[in-house]
């Protein structure tokens, strides 16, 4: 199963290849990593296409990268050349020097940065042929130039030899398609609104001590305070709390720092897309290949 590609972002005046953009990376202990070795953010991307094709690498060095559909036999292409010439893989044990890459597009809505997912492991073959076929579907469903609206996620598998492992996955957040309505935007995380205290109401001033009643006697000299005696009128202490009492109400939230502000997308110019009904799904007419 193949996604067929469309223009490329350079505008078709160079050759294609597979690595368009800044290359992704995934492993199971640092996650996703771009080329520099900077985690990129969670999303949301636009899947703007999917490619395969043959890489060879040797002494670090993509050597030659075949991309015409179609693609021809791996086995043969890689038993024509020596194994003297294969280079020792991880293992230490000769490596085919040919090796079939998959690759996911993403880009950025929000700066236009293009991304190229890509790698040779069992679990991006497993992601990309996932992907492969929810598009041809949601295409057939929804017409040729419906888009998926994707995070960065991984996803845990069962492997013979390894058990449980973890590979790249992207989670569908929706599906939209060009049109301009755009409705309800992707964001960020929204910064909770700061509870204000109360103004004080004036009736809730506390009243003025009465005054002193008229004495017929000059009145006798009052007591010096102690030292440390508060000279306000004491509150009557709070009644005593039983073990079933609430606890004193939560302090007020605090404002977000602003890096975490509500952040609208490049999405407004894509109208969403009516999800696949159960119908739908069940439909024996959808083509598979």
């Amino acid at each position: 199963m193949s996604i067929s590609t469309p223009a490329s972002p350079n505008g078709g005046g160079l050759r294609q290849r597979l690595l368009r953009g800044t290359l992704l990376k995934w492993n199971e202990v640092d996650g996703y990593l771009d080329r520099d070795g900077v985690q990129p953010v969670e999303g949301p991307y636009l899947l703007w296409a999917m490619g395969d094709g043959y890489q060879r690498w040797k002494a670090q060095t993509i050597v030659d990268e075949i991309i015409d559909k179609p693609l021809p036999d791996l086995d043969q292409l890689n038993g024509a050349i020596p194994i003297s010439e294969w280079e020792p893989g991880l293992d230490g044990h000769p490596r085919t020097p040919y090796s079939h890459q998959y690759c996911v597009y993403l880009l950025d809505p929000n700066d236009g940065q293009f991304f190229t997912l890509m790698n040779s492991t069992v679990g991006m073959k497993m992601l990309w042929e996932s992907l492969a076929e929810r598009w041809e579907v949601m295409r057939h469903l929804r017409g040729a130039d419906v888009i998926a609206v994707v995070n960065l996620a991984t996803r845990p598998f069962r492997t013979a030899k390894w058990r449980i492992k973890y590979r790249p996955d992207l989670k569908i957040l929706e599906w939209r398609k060009p049109g301009g309505g755009g409705g309800d935007r992707l964001a960020g995380p929204v910064a909770p609104t700061p509870q204000l205290p109360p103004a004080q109401s004036a009736s809730l001033t506390p009243p003025a001590p009465p005054a002193p009643l008229a004495q017929t006697s000059a009145p006798a000299p009052a007591p010096a305070p102690m030292l440390g005696a508060s000279t306000s009128p004491q509150a009557p202490p709070p009644p005593p709390r039983s073990a079933n009492s609430p606890g004193p109400p939560p302090p007020a939230a605090r404002p977000a720092p602003a890096g975490e502000q509500k952040r609208t997308d490049g999405l407004a110019f894509l109208d969403e897309v009516k999800p696949p009904t159960l119908r739908e799904e069940l439909n024996d007419d959808l083509p598979f290949k």
